[in-house]
């Protein structure tokens, strides 16, 4: 291919891709702030649905019925974040664990 037709093509390419036709970034939130809620688990019985979401600025357990919207707090943690939790059989509690210190290892 001889050089003019190599310039006469990019010339084409790079006008065909003007600033209008580059697509919306996405914003950085989006992308990296922490989610709302996360970690939903529905109960053994089927009635409930928790969550980890924040509580006073600090993660705690979250549970709602199933279709309902009487979301309420359930855990009262307010120095460290729970990380994980999980439902029991009897699906009237839950055991949750978190990090001290920042040490990243659960206690």
């Amino acid at each position: 291919m001889n050089r003019a037709l190599v310039l006469i093509l990019a010339s084409a390419v790079s006008l065909s891709c003007g600033e209008s036709a580059l697509p919306t970034l996405i914003p950085r939130a989006v992308l990296f702030d922490n989610p709302a809620r996360i970690s939903p688990r529905i109960s053994p019985d089927g009635t409930l649905l928790a969550y980890l979401a924040p509580s006073e600025g600090v993660q705690n357990v979250w549970v709602r019925s199933i279709g309902g919207n009487d979301d309420r707090v359930v855990t009262s943690e307010s120095a460290r974040a729970i990380f994980d939790y999980d439902w029991r059989p009897d699906s009237k509690h839950i055991l949750y664990r978190l990090a001290r210190g920042g040490d990243g290892i659960d206690h």
